[in-house]
């Protein structure tokens, strides 16, 4: 088998046991007060990625308005 798909197989696997792992760790061991503020930490993760991707989306709108502006201006 070629190398690097070796490496992908082997990054597949490793990744999957990660998430099995961290699974079982989230249902087994912690309790329940551990659960919620896990569970507040990605809410609160979620929601900042949410608002940078808006901004982001905001700021490339207004590119986009600046050049194809530029450009109109050109033709």
């Amino acid at each position: 088998m070629p190398r690097p798909i070796r490496g992908i197989l082997f990054a597949t696997f490793v990744m999957i046991v990660g998430v099995v792992v961290a699974r079982w760790i989230y249902a087994t061991r912690l309790t329940p007060e551990q659960r919620e503020k896990m569970r507040a930490r990605v809410d609160e993760a979620v929601e900042a990625g949410k608002q940078a991707a808006e901004q982001k989306r905001e700021r490339l709108e207004d590119r986009l308005e600046q050049l194809v502006g530029e450009n109109g201006k050109h033709a």
